[in-house]
């Protein structure tokens, strides 16, 4: 949200900028300069690129568009492909030392990250009850079994212990007391003898709560899912004879970064398509015209569905700094979109002829486009070199993306235009 905010507010800026200060400026530097002929037709190599551009959408209206619906195909199939992933270490090289260190900590200690399990009993004194931990003590031992956790912590070991003690340490009494007024004797003698901090971090004050922890790597989101659903599945099978009085959950950093991670994508793609029809209507209406509205629509879908084939073809994950480069650039290809079409309806109110004001709209307006392009690429390429590879990954992204939006403005907008709109003369 915050990001849709400042984007509209700079765009805003951006706008008033240009049509208030860059005017301004131009005056007051311009004013003095002669009068130069412009360039004529075809004096330099973008133009005479352009106008070779030109003729392709005009002669084989038909190819062009065939060759956009062919690369959105390709696309399309290739998103099938495409990972959700968000680890952080999908953003650094594997040479970092934060990666390598983290790396050794999974190797030698059997995980770094920990997904935190929350027992509510709904009452105090509710944990003290030892079918209750028995039941946590089941499913710590349950949670082990996935190839994922290494290493369980549990409150319950600590009983188990005092247990153990409290029976000059033989080893079958290792185990959970079998009432609940030795469990509350034993944490008094624990409290009373200075308690361990450790525990204390496991259960509440009241002993209404419990805290289980796992250890694990780094997870990507399919081993995450894999890992919740066994451990939703234990939790269903040892605890279902409490009913409702017991609530067990997931909670801590683990959950909250999967929920954040799925909810950001997610909200961002759905925001992306639901952005097309908007701006459908928006072209629609600024050029009066339906026709244009709907013929708007395959040139930005283009970029899109580029960009997620070309997530799906690199192995690049679909994660925050690679979706991002979607409406950035989606936002730059309207833009190209409606440059071109306000060209080309100037010209067709000044009387040109249809193929005439597609040729005025390309060497004009489509200069424009191309330059633009060409200098955001540019500029995002300087992020090419970074070590980070979030940048990396958002540079190439956004430099396919933009070059797929390229080909859609010039190529197969012209093209839709030749086919479905009317020829003849324009109307003053």
């Amino acid at each position: 949200r915050d990001f849709g905010i400042f984007g509209a507010l700079g765009i805003m800026l951006a706008y008033v900028g240009a049509v208030v200060f860059l005017p301004a400026a131009v005056a007051a530097t311009e004013r003095r300069k002669p009068w130069r002929v412009p360039p004529t037709r075809g004096s330099d190599p973008l133009d005479r690129f352009l106008i070779s551009v030109a003729s392709l959408p005009i002669r084989n209206p038909k190819s062009v568009i065939a060759t956009g619906l062919v690369l959105v195909a390709i696309s399309v199939a290739a998103t099938g492909w495409v990972q959700v992933d968000n680890r952080y270490s999908r953003d650094l090289k594997s040479d970092n030392p934060a990666l390598v260190s983290m790396d050794f900590f999974h190797k030698a200690f059997g995980g770094s990250f920990v997904l935190d399990l929350v027992v509510d009993a709904g009452e105090p004194d509710g944990i003290k009850d030892p079918k209750l931990l028995a039941a946590m003590d089941k499913l710590g031992a349950g949670m082990e079994e996935h190839g994922l956790i290494s290493q369980v912590f549990n409150p319950v070991t600590f009983i188990k212990k005092m247990n153990q003690a409290m029976n000059g340490g033989d080893p079958k009494a290792f185990r959970v007391p079998g009432s609940a007024e030795a469990v509350a004797q034993y944490l008094l003698l624990f409290e009373m003898a200075g308690g361990d901090s450790e525990y204390d971090r496991m259960v509440s004050y009241d002993y209404s709560k419990a805290r289980m922890g796992a250890y694990t790597i780094e997870l990507d989101p399919e081993e995450y899912e894999s890992v919740l659903g066994h451990l939703r599945g234990l939790v269903d099978r040892i605890f279902g004879s409490f009913g409702d009085s017991i609530e067990v959950y997931e909670a801590g950093g683990l959950p909250l970064f999967y929920t954040v991670s799925d909810e950001l994508i997610s909200t961002l793609m759905r925001s992306l398509y639901l952005a097309m029809p908007v701006i459908v209507v928006i072209t629609a209406f600024a050029f009066r015209s339906v026709r244009l509205g709907l013929l708007s629509v395959l040139p930005n879908v283009i970029p899109i569905t580029v960009g997620l084939g070309l997530l799906g073809l690199t192995g690049i994950s679909l994660r925050f700094s690679t979706i991002v480069a979607f409406p950035v650039a989606f936002g730059l290809a309207i833009d190209d979109t409606i440059h071109f079409l306000h060209r080309y309806r100037l010209e067709l109110q000044g009387g040109a002829g249809h193929e005439e004001a597609v040729r005025t709209a390309l060497r004009t307006a489509g200069r424009a486009m191309v330059l633009t392009t060409v200098f955001l690429i540019a500029g995002f390429a300087v992020m090419l070199a970074s070590n980070f590879l979030a940048m990396v990954h958002m540079s190439l992204t956004l430099g396919v993306i933009l070059v797929a939006a390229l080909f859609g403005d010039l190529l197969v907008l012209p093209a839709l235009l030749q086919l479905f709109v009317p020829r003849g003369p324009g109307r003053p």
